[in-house]
């Protein structure tokens, strides 16, 4: 069993760090860019002016601020982003989480992780700014599902966004 631990041990060694330049305007956001939710809070974040990093799988070219995965197994990066990060932010069309949304949850409870989930008319959303600043994040995770599966969700991610960067 030792020997296990010691591969562990070398290959989370040998695992990149995301690298955060904390003189940016807080919080950054840690997400990658695939798809739905992740890629417009990027965009947004972005033009604002926020550091924005994250994991991406190994079949997806990484773009400024992304490291690449060991694998092409996209929960991977999702599993790495949530730990990277401090707090994460789920955004989804309803009250139901699944796929990422789902995921993320699961992650943030293992590696106790503070979360989130906000979706259009949730009574939450008041509460985002005080959130944000009683658990005082300075890395933000922001997820949600793909676009294909909430292809509405693109104004109220802009809408929340807009108070996450204001905070």
């Amino acid at each position: 069993m030792s020997g296990k631990i010691a591969r562990k041990r070398k290959k989370k060694a040998k695992r990149q760090k995301l690298q955060i330049d904390l003189t940016m305007p807080r919080p950054a956001l840690v997400c990658a860019g695939t798809d739905g939710v992740e890629f417009k809070a990027r965009t947004i974040a972005l033009a604002a002016g926020h550091a924005v990093v994250g994991f991406v799988p190994l079949n997806q070219s990484a773009r400024a601020g992304e490291l690449v995965t060991t694998t092409q197994y996209l929960p991977q990066a999702l599993k790495w982003n949530v730990h990277a990060a401090q707090a994460s932010l789920i955004l989804t069309a309803d009250a139901t989480l699944f796929g990422r949304a789902l995921q993320t949850q699961e992650w943030c409870i293992r590696y106790r992780k503070n979360w989130l989930h906000l979706w259009p008319g949730c009574p939450d959303q008041a509460r985002l700014e005080e959130w944000l600043r009683t658990h005082n994040v300075r890395l933000l995770h922001v997820t949600g599902p793909a676009s294909w599966q909430a292809p509405n969700l693109s104004d109220f991610v802009a809408d929340i966004m807009s108070r996450v960067l204001a905070s």
